[in-house]
């Protein structure tokens, strides 16, 4: 069986490989902004083609959180570092040690500190000649700094992601189609979390006989293959008309999902009307936008939510 499958970087040989600077490695340039680098791996004995990725977009975005969480520890550190600066310690460890507990802390800066003596004389008034101060306590003074080296480091790693794959040919799969792949997986995934969805309420649903079960399971898969293809026929309807629908946030797009379409309709009834022998049936709450989109459903559509009889 051939598979793909993203490698987590808590891994240590792809931790080193995300981190390996950019200049060490040959680059290979693809479309919509990615590049990639091929590597062999023998992880848990079996043998595997690593791909890491580059993507401009995930770079410029994770850099903008990069940046964001540094300025949060910056602000956060300087707060923690300013009320040790305030506290009087009795004896220079204890300093020493508060100093040492908050450095673990820093994931992006460093800090300059200096343990400093707090000097009083004893008695009040004017010291006589020759009286020395005595040492009453000790507080802390610090410097808190970006640390250049780890945010470069930490940047070099963004906007990587590894994709394994145990097909070792690359005329039978190439790193370009290795990377297509991996994101198609994501439409059997959102497959899965149809059927998993609270609208089919399996969890009131109680079966024991395996029959049954897997008569439940043809009627959700068919129920997500009406779902897929509705979503497929409208979408390539819209782009083809050249025509949008607002999704939930106002915006007009062209690929709505299925879920989003359902909801609109969700006030739409149909009205019978009896006099005598005779029955109207009409379909109520329809307005511009419902009818637009039934346009696209074809005519045996548009005859049930159209025309009353």
């Amino acid at each position: 069986m051939k598979w793909i499958t993203r490698v987590p970087e808590r891994i240590k040989e792809a931790h080193e490989l995300v981190s390996t600077p950019k200049d060490s490695l040959t680059w290979h340039t693809i479309e919509n902004g990615y590049s990639y680098c091929n590597s062999i791996s023998n992880y848990k004995d079996v043998e595997q083609r690593w791909v890491m990725f580059f993507s401009e977009a995930a770079y410029s975005r994770e850099c903008k959180t990069l940046d964001k969480n540094i300025k949060k520890e910056f602000s956060e550190q300087t707060k923690a570092w300013w009320h040790l600066s305030n506290r009087v310690f009795e004896c220079e460890a204890d300093c020493l040690s508060e100093i040492e507990k908050l450095k673990k802390k820093l994931k992006y800066h460093t800090v300059t500190a200096r343990v400093e003596e707090i000097k009083k004389h004893t008695r009040p008034g004017r010291p006589k000649p020759g009286e020395t101060a005595k040492i009453v306590g000790y507080q802390v003074s610090f410097e808190l700094l970006k640390n250049e080296e780890k945010y470069e480091k930490a940047r070099e790693k963004k906007g990587r992601f590894i994709l394994a794959t145990n097909q070792l040919d690359d005329s039978k799969l190439s790193s370009a189609a290795v990377l297509k792949e991996y994101k198609a997986q994501s439409g059997t995934e959102r497959g899965f979390k149809f059927i998993k969805d609270d609208t089919f309420q399996v969890d009131s649903v109680f079966l024991k006989k395996p029959h049954r079960i897997e008569a439940l399971m043809m009627v959700m898969t068919l129920c997500l293959m009406v779902y897929g293809v509705s979503e497929y026929e409208l979408r390539q309807s819209l782009l083809e008309a050249n025509q949008t629908v607002p999704s939930q946030t106002k915006k007009e797009i062209q690929n709505p999902s299925m879920k989003w379409i359902y909801f609109l309709f969700r006030s739409i009834n149909e009205l019978h009307i009896s006099v005598g022998d005779h029955t109207k049936k009409i379909v109520i709450n329809m307005n511009h936008l419902l009818k637009r989109i039934v346009s696209h459903f074809g005519k045996r559509a548009q005859a049930i939510y159209l025309n009353s009889t």
